[in-house]
């Protein structure tokens, strides 16, 4: 009867290694491959039909090999790089030892691994999360631009005294205040940008003090 063996792949931006071990735990296989799925199913092709598994790490580019490792008939899993740490006492770690590692975890079936999301999902998912990304830079650069405007005038942010308040259908006040916040606190969503904050701010100051401001903080040569 034909040993089975175990796969792991360290994953890179252009390239990539591939570790091959049998049940003994010996080292059957190994190489260097390009980011190309032609070169991976050419090399994985001679063990096909002993290979139980194959473990992907988990990098930012996965969904092209497993997708396609998985359309060819090879049983994926999904390596969880964040919980998964090697011994105190590995004194050298290249793609190597990281390929064989991730096929040794899986031989011993203690490799930590995650979820392979629905290929229907992804686009849904990734557009969430650039979404949420944005979001998060919008407000530090507001937050940012408010601290440099009350540390510039002394002044926080004033509240908005408009009378429209935010309907439960979201209509938009009119209020063009850079902090509007309507009564009962609820934030409305006025007709705000960073580049009519940065102009409000700015304008306070003339050019030539501005630039003034800035040499007189550089050191002495």
């Amino acid at each position: 009867m034909t040993m089975k063996c175990m796969a792991g792949i360290d994953l890179h931006s252009n390239n990539l290694f591939c570790a091959i071990v049998d049940m003994d735990g010996k080292r059957i296989f190994e190489k260097r491959l390009p980011c190309h799925l032609e070169s991976v199913l050419a090399a994985l092709k001679p063990f096909k039909r002993r290979l139980e598994k194959i473990a992907v790490e988990s990098t930012y580019n996965w969904y092209w090999l497993v997708d396609g490792l998985q359309d060819h008939g090879y049983p994926v899993v999904l390596a969880n790089p964040a919980a998964m740490e090697q011994y105190n006492g590995l004194k050298h770690a290249d793609d190597k030892s990281d390929g064989f590692f991730l096929a040794e975890m899986l031989r011993l079936k203690i490799l930590p691994t995650g979820n392979i999301c629905d290929r229907a999902v992804r686009p849904v998912r990734d557009l969430l999360r650039r979404r949420i990304g944005l979001v998060h830079k919008r407000t530090s650069l507001i937050l940012s631009l408010k601290s440099l405007h009350t540390r510039m005038t002394g002044r926080a942010g004033v509240a908005c005294r408009c009378r429209v308040p935010v309907s439960r259908a979201g209509v938009a006040c009119r209020c063009r205040m850079p902090v509007c916040r309507c009564r009962a606190g609820v934030v409305c969503r006025c007709r705000f940008s960073l580049f009519a904050l940065c102009s409000s701010l700015f304008s306070q100051f003339a050019p030539v003090q501005i630039l003034s401001c800035w040499l007189a903080a550089l050191p002495p040569v």
